[in-house]
C-alpha cells in the first residue's frame, strides 16, 4: 500500500480572462514601467551565433591586440630603435635628479659584465643604451627651479620618474602645484622612487613605515600606481629599469594626434645670398603621428615657422646622417599669415551699413532723443495714436496694448479704485477716445515738495554701496556724473535670451582684425575632418630619423639654448592651427587659489603645446538660443565658466592651464589659478556686460511707487524712461514720469512693492574679446 499524501489545497486557480481586443487602459497597465526599445534594422538581428564562431572571434580579437602591442614595442627595440624619453624630477630640495639616474646606472653595471658598463650621466640631456633589455633611453634632467622647463620636459616624455625623499616633506607651494600642473597638462606614464630611505634610519620597521607613508602620498595623486620603489634595494632598482625599457606606453591624446620631435642636434645653415637669412637644421626622431612638409611647425618660446625641406636619414648608427630621401613642400603649403589679409574691411562695413538700418549697428551715442531697446529706438516726443489703456500708463507702455485689450467696465473699475474722476467717467460713457492719465492730485499721499528737498550725495553713495552686496553688477559712479553720458553705449534689453544681437555690428571698440579672423561654423565637424586627414597626409612617420630645415631669423639665433643643455622641441601643426580666431576655453578656478580673478586681467594660458598671454573675458557657461551670454565681472570660485580671447586655434580638446605671474620678470613666482580645456572656435558668441542701476521705493500706493537714488536729475530719468524695471523680489514695472529735478520718478508695477524691496534697471553693453601674444620664458 502506497504512502498517503494530503493535497496542498482544494482551491482551483481561476483561468485568466483572455479577450480578443484589449482596451486602452488594459494595454497601458500592461506596459506600465516598461521602456520602449528601438529594434535594430540590421539583418543579423535574431540570428544565433554558434559557439565555434564566438571562440574564433575572440581568438581574432586577441591576436589583433597582441600584434598591435608588439608593433608598438618593436619601434623601441633594437640598437636602431627609438629612444624612450625619460624625465627625472625631484620634489624636495635634498635630492638631485642626476644622483637618481646614476644610482640606476650603478645597478645596471652591477648586473652586467665589465665590458658593457654604462658611463655616468653628467649633462642635462643624455642618451644611454641598455644591452640587457635591448632598449635605449634619452634622459632629461630639467632644472627644478624653472617651473616651465619642467613642464616642457614632461610634456614630451614617455616616462616621468618622481623622486621622493625619506627626510623632507614635499613643498606644497612648489611640489604639489607641479604635480597638479603635470596632471592637468597630460602625463603618460609615471613611476615613483625613494633614493635615500636607508640613509634616514637603519631600523627596518621604521623604513617600512616611511615607505608606506610615501606610497600613500603618491597614490593620492596617481591612484593607478601599485608600488613605490626603493633604489637602495638592487631588486627594486633593476625593476625600475626593466619597467622603463619594456612596459607598454600610454599615449597622451593631444600629443599623439600631431608630430613632435626632440632635437638631438641643432645647426645653422647660412644663406649664401643673404647674410641675415638662413635656416635651422634640426635632427631627431619623429614621434606621434608624423610631420607633413606642407604644414607649419611650432617652436616653444619662438612661434610658428615654415618647413623648407625634410631629409630622412638612415636608422643604422654606422651610417649616421646619411640622407636617404629628401622631401620638399608642394604648392599647397600653408603660409605664415594668421589673418585673412585679402579681406576688405572697409567694403564690408559699407555693404553692411547699406543693407541694414543704421540703428542696428550704432548705439545712438549722438542721439539725444531716445535710447535703444531691443531692435527698435523709442523717442521721448514721438507721437502715437491714443488708445484706451489703464490709468497711469505711459506712452511707451501704451504701444504694447491693442484697442480692445480692456473693456469700458474694466477701465471704470480702475478709475473707481484710484478715486474716481467723474469727468473722465462721463467722457468714457460718451465713447470718446482719450489718453487716460492720472492726476497728481489723486496721489496726495505720494506728493512731495521737490523744491524743499535737497538730495544728499553722501546718502546716495552709501545706498549704492549697500546694494553692491546684493547686485554684483551695481554701477558705482560719482553722483555728479551724468548717467546719460556715462551709459550712452549701453542698451536696454527686455529679454537677453531672445534679443537678436548682430555679430558683426560696427562698434568703435571692435578689434581691428575682427573681420579677418578665422571663422569655423561647425567646429566639431571641422575638427574631425582635420584629424582624419592629418593621419593620411603625413610625409614622415613615427620612428623615422630626420633632419628638418626650418626658415628661421638670424636675430633669434642667440636666444636658442644648446640641445644638450635644455630640450629643444618641434611640434607639427595641423591645418588652420596657426590662424587666429575667437577661442573659447572652459575655466574652473583652482581650489586652493582664493584670490579674486577679474575678467580681462592678464594671465598665462597653456593649452596643448602653446603658451599665450591672454586677457580673457569670463562669461556664463550655458546654451542660449541666440548665443548671447552674460559677462561675469569676476570668475566665480569653483564654478565652470567660459574664457574668451583671440588666440591661435587648437584641435583635439587640448587641456588648458591658467597661470598668474606675481612678478613679470621672475618666472619662479608662478601661481596656478585655474584649469579647463580648449572648448571651440566660435566668432558668433556675443558677450554682453550687464550694469544695474538700483533705487529705493520710499512712497508706495498700491502698485504705484515713488523711487529715489536711481537717478539724480530729470534728464537721466527721461533718457532711460523706456527701459523696463524689476525688483529684487521679482516684481516688474516701468517708469511713468519724472518728479521734480532731483531724479525721483513715479513707477508702475504689476503688483505692490515692499518697502524693503529694491528697484533695479538692467543695461547691457557688447564686450569684445582681446588679442593675445606668445609667452616667452627665455
Amino acid at each position: 500500500m502506497g504512502q498517503h499524501h494530503h493535497r496542498a489545497t482544494l482551491k482551483k486557480s481561476k483561468k485568466p480572462f483572455k479577450s480578443r481586443h484589449s482596451s486602452k487602459s488594459a494595454l497601458k497597465a500592461q506596459l506600465k514601467g516598461k521602456i520602449e526599445t528601438v529594434k535594430s534594422s540590421s539583418s543579423s538581428t535574431g540570428k544565433t551565433v554558434s559557439k565555434t564562431a564566438r571562440i574564433n572571434l575572440l581568438k581574432q580579437q586577441k591576436k589583433f591586440k597582441i600584434l598591435s602591442s608588439v608593433s608598438s614595442k618593436n619601434v623601441f627595440q633594437g640598437i636602431d630603435g627609438v629612444e624612450k624619453i625619460v624625465t627625472i624630477i625631484t620634489l624636495t630640495n635634498d635630492l638631485r635628479n642626476i644622483d637618481i639616474i646614476n644610482q640606476l646606472i650603478d645597478t645596471i653595471n652591477t648586473n652586467e659584465s665589465a665590458t658593457k658598463k654604462i658611463d655616468h650621466i653628467s649633462s642635462p640631456i643624455s642618451s644611454i643604451y641598455i644591452p640587457r633589455f635591448k632598449s635605449g633611453l634619452k634622459i632629461i634632467l630639467p632644472v627644478m627651479s624653472s617651473f616651465f622647463d619642467v613642464l616642457d620636459a614632461c610634456k614630451i616624455s614617455d616616462w616621468v620618474v618622481f623622486g621622493l625623499s625619506a627626510k623632507e616633506e614635499v613643498d606644497k607651494a612648489f611640489g604639489e602645484n607641479l604635480i597638479r600642473a603635470l596632471e592637468l597638462q597630460g602625463i603618460s606614464n609615471v613611476i615613483s622612487v625613494i633614493p635615500n630611505i636607508f640613509s634616514s634610519d637603519n631600523n627596518p620597521k621604521q623604513s617600512a613605515l616611511i615607505k608606506s607613508s610615501l606610497f600613500s602620498y603618491f597614490n593620492h595623486f596617481f591612484p593607478n600606481e601599485q608600488k613605490i620603489f626603493d633604489l637602495n634595494n638592487s631588486s627594486d632598482s633593476l625593476n625600475v629599469v626593466r619597467i622603463l625599457c619594456e612596459k607598454k606606453l600610454q599615449s597622451v591624446k593631444w600629443r599623439q594626434i600631431r608630430g613632435y620631435l626632440l632635437a638631438n642636434e641643432i645647426d645653422w645653415i647660412q644663406d649664401p645670398n643673404n647674410p641675415n637669412k638662413g635656416k635651422l637644421a634640426i635632427s631627431g626622431t619623429v614621434r606621434g603621428i608624423g610631420f607633413n612638409v606642407d604644414r607649419l611647425v611650432h617652436l616653444p618660446n619662438f612661434g610658428d615657422y615654415s618647413i623648407e625641406s625634410i631629409y630622412v636619414t638612415s636608422k643604422n648608427p654606422k651610417k649616421e646622417n646619411q640622407v636617404v630621401k629628401p622631401i620638399f613642400p608642394t604648392e599647397n603649403k600653408d603660409s605664415l599669415e594668421t589673418l585673412n589679409e585679402n579681406f576688405d574691411q572697409d567694403m564690408f562695413d559699407n555693404e553692411m551699413t547699406k543693407s541694414e538700418p543704421a540703428s542696428n549697428y550704432n548705439l545712438l551715442a549722438n542721439n539725444d532723443s531716445g535710447v535703444r531697446i531691443d531692435d527698435h529706438v523709442y523717442f521721448e516726443e514721438e507721437k502715437t495714436q491714443k488708445v484706451r489703456v489703464r490709468p497711469g500708463t505711459s506712452d511707451y507702455q501704451a504701444r504694447w496694448f491693442l484697442e480692445d485689450d480692456y473693456s469700458s467696465e474694466e477701465l471704470d473699475e480702475e478709475i473707481a479704485e484710484i478715486g474716481g474722476n467723474l469727468q473722465l467717467k462721463n467722457m468714457l460713457e460718451n465713447n470718446k477716445d482719450i489718453d487716460l492719465e492720472v492726476d497728481d492730485n489723486d496721489f496726495e499721499s505720494m506728493d512731495m515738495d521737490e523744491d524743499n528737498e535737497v538730495d544728499d550725495y553722501n546718502a546716495v553713495e552709501e545706498y549704492r554701496k549697500i546694494q553692491e552686496l546684493e547686485f554684483d553688477d551695481q554701477l558705482q559712479v560719482e553722483p555728479s556724473v551724468s548717467l546719460k553720458e556715462r551709459l550712452k553705449k549701453y542698451r536696454g534689453i527686455i529679454n537677453l535670451n531672445s534679443y537678436n544681437w548682430l555679430v558683426d555690428e560696427v562698434d568703435e571698440n571692435r578689434p581691428s582684425e575682427w573681420l579677418k579672423l578665422l571663422r569655423i561654423y561647425n567646429f566639431k565637424a571641422t575638427q574631425n575632418r582635420v584629424l582624419k586627414e592629418s593621419g593620411i597626409s603625413s610625409s614622415v612617420k613615427n620612428g623615422d630619423k630626420v633632419v628638418i630645415h626650418i626658415k628661421f631669423p638670424k636675430s633669434l639665433l642667440a636666444t636658442i639654448r644648446p640641445s644638450s643643455q635644455a630640450p629643444f622641441i618641434v611640434y607639427g601643426l595641423l591645418e588652420h592651427e596657426h590662424k587666429s580666431a575667437v577661442c573659447n576655453f572652459t575655466f574652473k578656478s583652482w581650489e586652493e587659489y582664493e584670490k579674486p580673478i577679474k575678467s580681462e586681467s592678464s594671465m598665462v594660458v597653456q593649452y596643448g603645446f602653446r603658451r599665450q598671454i591672454i586677457e580673457p573675458v569670463f562669461s556664463v557657461h550655458n546654451n542660449t538660443p541666440n548665443n548671447v551670454h552674460k559677462v561675469e565681472k569676476f570668475a566665480n570660485l569653483g564654478s565652470l565658466e567660459v574664457a574668451t580671447c583671440i588666440a591661435p586655434v587648437s584641435f583635439g580638446n587640448s587641456p588648458s592651464i591658467f597661470f598668474k605671474l606675481k612678478d613679470k620678470n621672475d618666472f619662479s613666482s608662478i601661481e596656478l589659478i585655474g584649469s579647463g580645456t580648449f572648448l571651440n572656435v566660435d566668432h558668433s558668441r556675443v558677450l554682453a556686460k550687464r550694469t544695474i542701476l538700483t533705487g529705493q521705493p520710499f512712497k508706495i500706493h498700491k502698485s504705484v511707487s515713488t523711487v529715489r537714488y536711481m537717478f539724480l536729475n530729470s534728464a537721466d530719468v527721461n533718457w532711460f524712461k523706456s527701459i523696463p524695471l524689476f525688483t529684487k523680489n521679482g516684481v516688474s514695472g516701468f517708469i511713468q514720469e519724472s518728479l521734480g529735478t532731483h531724479g525721483h520718478f513715479k513707477a508702475k508695477f504689476n503688483k505692490k512693492v515692499s518697502q524693503q524691496d529694491t528697484v533695479a534697471m538692467a543695461l547691457y553693453k557688447r564686450i569684445w574679446p582681446k588679442n593675445s601674444s606668445i609667452f616667452k620664458t627665455c
